[in-house]
């Protein structure tokens, strides 16, 4: 992690996904770093991946652009994205732009992991 982004980001193995543990804000500065590691998964073939987002305290039109595209790709491949959770904030800006409906989202890891089966 590089101390000015304010920003962690891990992947790690769950079974048969990738899940991503976002720490942070997701903004212009940071997205990257999370653009770099979802693209990057699924560039190596990867297609189910669980992006944790329990952990971010702020997202803007970037970081939901990264999710939308990730996305898409996996199901274009046949796989899937899956988001963890229940932070209000970012839930509601899920529901103003009308995203809900074109994510999954679960308010746990087990349960996003669950919808893979």
């Amino acid at each position: 992690m590089n101390s000015h982004l304010e920003i962690e980001v891990n992947a790690r193995p769950a079974g048969k996904a990738q899940v991503v543990d976002v720490n942070g804000e997701i903004d212009l500065y940071t997205s990257q770093v999370v653009h770099k590691c979802v693209h990057g998964l699924i560039d190596q073939g990867h297609d189910h991946l669980v992006v944790d987002l329990e952990d971010v305290g702020y997202l803007d039109s970037t970081g939901l652009g990264i999710l939308m595209n990730a996305s898409s790709r996996l199901q274009e491949r046949g796989g899937n994205l899956a988001i963890v959770c229940t932070n209000d904030r970012v839930l509601r800006i899920f529901e103003l732009i009308g995203m809900m409906e074109s994510f999954s989202v679960f308010s746990s890891e087990a349960e996003a992991l669950a919808s893979f089966s």
